[in-house]
């Protein structure tokens, strides 16, 4: 079993909350860290928030939309 952060960013235009991505460990964070050029463009000024989960296999645990 790993430690997972699960997570989601909101539109506004349709005030939801959608899952973008999943990342290694547990984090405080209020947004995800950007490992490239596209993705800090993108996710500039976006409004994210995280779920704490577990992978076990391939199967994401502990986390419902």
């Amino acid at each position: 079993m790993k430690a997972i952060t699960v997570w989601e960013r909101f539109y506004p235009d349709t005030n939801t909350w959608q899952f973008n991505h999943i990342a290694d460990n547990h984090t405080e964070l209020g947004a995800p860290i950007a490992v490239s050029d596209i993705q800090k463009a993108a996710w500039k000024n976006e409004t994210w928030r995280a779920h704490h989960a577990h992978l076990v296999g391939n199967v994401v645990k502990g986390y419902h939309t």
